[in-house]
C-alpha cells in the first residue's frame, strides 16, 4: 500500500514538479495534514525534494518554507480545535474523560517539549497531541513556539531526505518514517534541555532541617510590599479575572482536580465562585505572561482560606507557588487575620502541595468552616503573628 501511494505521487511529481501551483499545494497539504488526516504531506514533500535535486524544479527553498509554514498553521489549528471544543466542560460530566485529560495534561506538563516536537513527525500522532494540548490548556505561546521549531525542522528534514536519499525512502517508507521520529526525539530532548538552560535558574538552597528546598526567587522575595514583588521580572499582583490566560489556567486547574478526586471530595472553586467579593485573586507574572495563580477567601473577621493555588506548566520549579503563597499571607496579615487554613488532597498526587504548605509553617488540623472529615482531604492551618 505505501509503495502504491509513492508510485502515484512520483508520477504526479514527474508531470507537474515545475508547475506554479505546486508550492501552494505543499502548503495546503502540510496545513490540512495537521488536523485532517490522513494526507500524504511527507510523501509529497520528499518526492518533490527528490525531483528538485535532479531537475532543479521546484526550488528547494520555497518548497521547504511552504511546508514549514503549512505545518505550523495546521498544528495550531488542531490546538484551537481542541481548545474551543471545550472538552474540559464535557469532562465535568464524564469522570473517564476528565481522568484522560488530566493524565494528558500531566504528561504535557512534564515533557511537553519532547511530546509536541516528536508528535509533528508522526502522521496521526501529531493531531492527537495537538488536540490534547488545546483541550488540556497547554500554554498557547509556548505551544506556538514549539510548533515553529517542530514545523521548521520537520520541513528541513523532509526536504533533506528527499535530496539525499529520495529513492531509498521511496523503497523503505516505514524505515524512513522511523528515522524521522528518532531524529525528532533527539531534537525534542535537545530543545527541552536548551529551554531549561535559557529559563531563569532555580538554585536550590536548604530550608532549615527539613531536607526540602526552596527556589531562588523565594530566597529573594520580600515579606511585605503592596505588590509582593520578587526578584527579577517575576511579580505577584492582584487580579480581577478579566485576563483570558488567568481564566484558562484556573479552568484547567479545576478540571484536573475534579478528575483526580471523588465528586464529594472535590472542593475546588470554579471561576464564577472566585469572583465573589470575599475572594481576592493573586497572579504571578513576568514579562512573558501568567506564571501562576492563588486566592485568599475570607471566612470571617479573623480567618481566611487559601484557594486555587496553581502554577502554569512552563513555570514550575521557579518558586512561583511560594511567591504567591507569601503574598497571600502578607495580605492576610494586612487584613488583620490571625489564622489562615486550607484544604488539599491526601493522595500522593497532592504530596508536593502538602510539602509546600508545611515549608511555610502550615500544620495539619481538624476540618474547619463548612468542611467535614474526609479521608480524601488533608486540612492544614497557620497561625499568623
Amino acid at each position: 500500500m505505501p509503495g502504491d501511494l509513492f508510485d502515484s505521487i512520483n508520477h504526479l511529481v514527474e508531470l507537474h514538479a515545475g508547475a506554479v501551483w505546486v508550492i501552494p499545494l505543499v502548503f495546503a497539504l502540510a496545513a490540512l495534514d495537521g488536523f485532517f488526516p490522513p494526507l500524504p504531506s511527507e510523501a509529497v514533500l520528499i518526492s518533490l525534494a527528490a525531483a528538485s535535486a535532479t531537475t532543479g524544479q521546484p526550488a528547494w527553498l520555497p518548497l521547504g518554507f511552504a511546508a514549514a509554514v503549512g505545518a505550523v498553521a495546521g498544528d495550531n489549528v488542531a490546538y484551537e480545535l481542541g481548545r474551543r471544543g471545550r472538552l474540559d466542560r464535557l469532562a465535568g460530566r464524564s469522570r473517564r474523560l476528565a481522568s484522560a485529560l488530566a493524565w494528558a495534561g500531566r504528561q504535557l506538563d512534564r515533557r511537553g517539549t519532547v511530546i509536541i516536537v516528536v508528535g509533528r513527525y508522526v502522521p496521526i500522532g501529531r493531531i492527537a497531541v495537538n488536540l490534547t494540548a488545546g483541550a488540556a490548556r497547554y500554554p498557547r505561546a509556548r505551544f506556538a513556539g514549539l510548533t515553529v521549531v517542530a514545523g521548521a525542522t520537520w520541513a528541513t528534514y523532509s526536504v533533506g531526505v528527499g535530496h539525499v536519499a529520495g529513492t531509498w525512502v521511496e523503497d523503505n517508507p516505514a524505515l524512513g518514517a522511523l528515522c524521522g521520529i528518532a531524529f525528532a526525539l533527539v531534537l525534542g530532548v535537545a530543545v527541552e534541555r536548551l529551554a531549561a538552560t535559557v529559563l531563569p535558574a532555580t538554585r536550590a538552597i536548604p530550608a532549615g532541617n527539613s531536607g526540602e528546598t526552596v527556589a531562588r526567587h523565594d530566597e529573594a522575595m520580600p515579606t511585605s510590599g503592596p505588590l509582593g514583588e520578587v526578584g527579577g521580572a517575576l511579580r505577584v499582583v492582584r487580579d480581577d479575572l478579566s485576563d483570558p490566560a488567568v481564566v484558562d489556567l484556573l479552568s484547567s486547574h479545576a478540571a484536573q482536580l475534579r478528575a483526580v478526586s471523588p465528586p464529594e471530595s472535590a472542593h475546588v472553586l470554579d471561576v464564577e465562585a472566585l469572583r465573589h467579593p470575599d475572594v481576592t485573586i493573586w497572579v504571578a507574572r513576568d514579562d512573558d505572561g501568567v506564571l501562576g495563580v492563588g486566592a485568599l477567601k475570607r471566612l470571617g473577621r479573623r480567618s481566611g482560606e487559601v484557594k486555587s493555588m496553581r502554577t502554569a506548566p512552563h513555570a514550575t520549579r521557579r518558586g512561583v507557588a511560594s511567591a504567591i503563597l507569601r503574598t497571600i499571607l502578607d495580605e492576610a496579615r494586612t487584613l488583620g487575620l490571625t489564622r489562615v487554613s486550607l484544604e488539599t488532597g491526601s493522595a500522593e498526587f497532592f504530596a508536593p502541595a502538602r510539602r509546600l504548605y508545611a515549608r511555610h509553617g502550615f500544620t495539619e488540623c481538624e476540618p474547619f468552616g463548612s468542611y467535614r472529615p474526609d479521608p480524601e482531604s488533608t486540612f492544614m492551618t497557620l497561625r499568623l503573628t
